[in-house]
């Protein structure tokens, strides 16, 4: 029972203590609450003596009860049997007993009392205490810091409101999302040591970590570990104050890294003499004209270049204004100079041609560079001019050649488009239809081609090796093939015609599958109608097509199989299906497929083209073409587009 009430007695004293721990100085008084631990054990202890001695003088008064009856039974006895002489001494012998008995009683009251005067003492000095652990308890509430309880194996038991603030977290949530332990919820790497030495030694220790909060803000915090110590020597709790200290590091690091600045900019200047020795030498011995500028505009000096660049000597420009050398001689823009030394003060650099002392011209690149105080107002100007004659005479030149090729590329560009059908006279067998064709470079290496032979329309979508000139030169290759295999051979079937094309390709190329060959060909997607018997034949190599039938999204593979040299010799497949009025047949090259964009800047791929068709198939051919075009230009983005483009949409 005992040990029962005094468990009580510590769960008490527990609560007063965990509704008072603040990060004050008054946690440094650890001490005063292991003593109050004490006094309230201390208080049991004599609580439990008054009791004994209340105990020992019952039975110490039950013995005198009883030795007075016995006294009586012996006096009586004594007169009976001894007569009065032995009833005298034995009287004297309980006379002499009874005041040893006084004296003991005595002893005993005595240091009774003075147990009762400790008590109440302790009483006086435990009211005090609670009235500052009240106190301490607000100032725990209310303080920003971090405070905690920790049991003597690590686990969390308390945390205050400003663990919640520092931190974002209640206990049952730091329980839960981090760790109900202090070993596995600190990010310290000594963390195990610091509460090793703090139990061991029962000293407070410090030390400092980052803590990741609830908002997946990252924050420095100390912390102050201080032990509790039971009346056995031993740490029963820890109470951990964490302060946010931040602002102090970010502080820290701000002096060491001016401090590293600083050092830095004193071993600079340690060679500031040296770099002004070398960099005087370069003025000196550059082609670059140098001119250097002083705060009232005045040139103040130019270097041995300028002499030979433009003819004037030292004494000719030293103390003449710029801006009146420029307006006699230069064709600089004297905004760009107002704006450099009254405006922005940050460098620019510029093309003019300039007027030499001897009325020669030549072109220059100038670069403007202001030389700020430490009120950023500019002190100097250096002007570099260096002679870019030769390299302008070689870009007009090149201009003129590339205006050429662009030419040749544009008339190239015409030839091609003679060779392709015109699309106005597909659309007097689709009325619904669309050809969107968007070549990289001026000519292409796509082509779309198609003839109506013998009650059949012909359509065929291709993509050739390369693109550019190239790709156009496979192009007319292809259409001229087209060309002879339907109405020279009379081939109306898909498959056949694929065959018949790949054969035509490899015979105009040479090819033979030989080392170091070009493997030069083409990919083709064929779709022939035949009106008569309302069907529709498909045959690609190296291509997929769309079929919108029945409300549904049909795709057909064609054959891995290149319109080429192919170490595959087998035929193509055809795919043979019913045609009805309003089935859609999309045919397309893989420019769109693999042309970066979107928001993850990938390649389209035939599930975004599959995708995006779905969202456009029951709508009219026109308003198909003007949400495709949309679509790609939204899709690319800022990106370059990457291949020649084809995609034809026919609606039968």
């Amino acid at each position: 029972m005992g040990e029962n009430t005094l468990a009580i007695s510590y769960l008490e004293l527990y609560k007063e203590i965990k509704d008072s721990v603040d990060n004050t100085t008054k946690l440094n008084k650890a001490e005063d609450l292991s003593l109050r631990l004490y006094i309230r054990h201390k208080q049991k202890e004599y609580n439990e003596l008054i009791k004994e001695n209340e105990i020992q003088f019952d039975k110490i008064t039950n013995q005198i009860s009883t030795i007075s009856k016995q006294r009586r039974y012996i006096i009586v006895f004594a007169i009976l049997i001894f007569f009065l002489s032995i009833s005298v001494v034995y009287i004297v012998y309980l006379f002499f007993q009874k005041k040893r008995t006084n004296r003991l009683l005595m002893l005993r009251n005595t240091v009774i009392e003075n147990q009762k005067h400790e008590i109440l003492q302790q009483k006086d000095y435990l009211s005090d205490a609670n009235k500052e652990l009240e106190k301490m308890s607000i100032i725990a509430e209310k303080t920003n810091n971090a405070v905690s309880i920790i049991d003597s194996e690590g686990f969390f038991v308390w945390v205050n409101n400003g663990f919640t603030k520092m931190y974002g977290y209640t206990l049952d949530e730091f329980k839960v999302s981090v760790s109900p332990n202090l070993f596995e919820a600190s990010d310290h790497p000594h963390v195990n040591e610091k509460m090793r030495m703090c139990r061991t030694k029962k000293i407070p220790v410090k030390y400092d970590f980052l803590a990741n909060c609830k908002n997946n803000k990252t924050i420095w915090a100390h912390t102050t570990l201080t032990p509790l110590v039971d009346l056995n020597g031993e740490v029963y709790q820890y109470i951990a104050i964490d302060t946010d200290i931040s602002e102090l590091k970010n502080a820290e690091e701000k002096i060491r890294n001016q401090h590293s600045e600083i050092t830095h900019q004193a071993n600079d200047l340690l060679h500031v003499n040296e770099e002004l020795e070398k960099l005087s030498i370069i003025a000196q011995k550059t082609s670059n004209s140098v001119i250097l500028i002083d705060h009232n505009g005045l040139i103040e000096w130019v270097n041995n270049s300028f002499t030979q660049i433009y003819g004037f000597s030292l004494s000719e420009v030293k103390g003449r204004e710029y801006k009146q050398l420029v307006k006699e001689y230069f064709s600089l823009d004297i905004k760009k100079l107002v704006n450099v030394w009254f405006g922005t003060k940050i460098p620019v650099s510029f093309e003019s041609l300039n007027n030499t002392k001897s009325k020669g011209k030549i072109w220059v690149n100038t670069s403007l560079t202001p030389i700020l105080d430490n009120e950023g107002n500019v002190l100097k100007m250096v002007v570099i001019d260096s002679d870019i004659t030769a390299l302008k005479k070689a870009e007009q030149e090149l201009k003129k050649i590339n205006e050429d090729i662009t030419a040749s590329i544009s008339y190239a560009q015409r030839i091609q488009m003679a060779f392709m059908p015109k699309v106005e006279k597909l659309h007097e067998y689709f009325a619904e239809s669309f050809v969107y064709f968007k070549p990289r470079n001026i000519v292409s290496g796509d082509f779309y081609w198609f003839e109506h032979y013998k009650n059949k329309t012909i359509v065929v979508a291709a993509d050739c090796t390369g693109h550019g000139v190239p790709g156009a030169f496979m192009s007319l290759i292809g259409i001229a093939s087209l060309d002879k295999i339907v109405k020279e051979k009379n081939i109306t079937k898909a498959d056949l015609l694929l065959y018949q094309l790949r054969l035509s390709i490899i015979d105009a190329l040479g090819q033979k599958g030989e080392i170091g060959e070009a493997s030069d060909g083409m990919d083709v997607s064929v779709a022939i109608f035949d009106r008569e018997n309302r069907t529709i034949n498909l045959a690609g190599a190296m291509t997929t097509m769309f079929v919108f039938k029945n409300h549904k999204l049909m795709t057909i593979k064609g054959d891995r199989i290149s319109i080429g040299y192919d170490q595959v010799e087998k035929g193509f497949n055809a795919h043979n299906l019913p045609l009805d009025k309003g089935d859609v047949v999309y045919l397309f090259t893989d420019g769109i497929l693999d042309q970066f964009g979107g928001e993850k800047n990938e390649k389209l791929k035939l599930k975004g083209l599959k995708e995006f068709i779905g969202t456009i198939k029951e709508d009219p051919m026109k308003k198909q073409e003007i949400k495709l075009k949309n679509f790609l230009l939204s899709w690319q983005g800022k990106n370059s587009q990457l291949d020649d483009i084809l995609f034809m949409a026919l609606k039968y």
